[in-house]
């Protein structure tokens, strides 16, 4: 399975933390600190995640892809030319795509407030 996260633990004093996993645009990766977005950071390169402060000691810091797929990275038209980055940007789309969707765990952060009862849960 294809990494598309990465965790870490602040110590309260490393700025810089690196991830792995390709992306198509910056606007794609995201990251939280014990469970809240975040955008107090930059990336000084490709595969580094600089944070304006070192988080915390103990602070659970989440860095992820989430590619935008609300729009195609290139649309094509009748009679133009196809050229083979535009096709490599859709299917690099797609496939990030379901591997994030793979990878997804059901965290206790996405449950609204009463959507768990007594009465759905199945004694086993």
């Amino acid at each position: 399975m294809a990494t598309t996260e990465h965790f870490y633990t602040g110590n309260n004093s490393t700025t810089d933390y690196s991830f792995t996993f390709p992306y198509l645009k910056t606007a794609d990766i995201k990251v939280t600190l014990d469970a809240v977005a975040t955008t107090a950071y930059t990336l000084p390169n490709s595969t580094t995640v600089r944070f304006n402060t070192a988080p915390g000691t103990g602070a659970d810091i989440h860095i992820y892809r989430e590619t935008d797929v609300d729009t195609a990275k290139a649309v094509f038209a009748a009679g133009s030319s196809i050229r083979a980055a535009d096709l490599n940007n859709n299917e690099d789309q797609a496939l990030y795509s379901l591997q994030e969707a793979q990878g997804q765990v059901f965290k206790t952060t996405n449950l609204k407030d009463g959507a768990v009862t007594y009465a759905k849960i199945q004694n086993v």
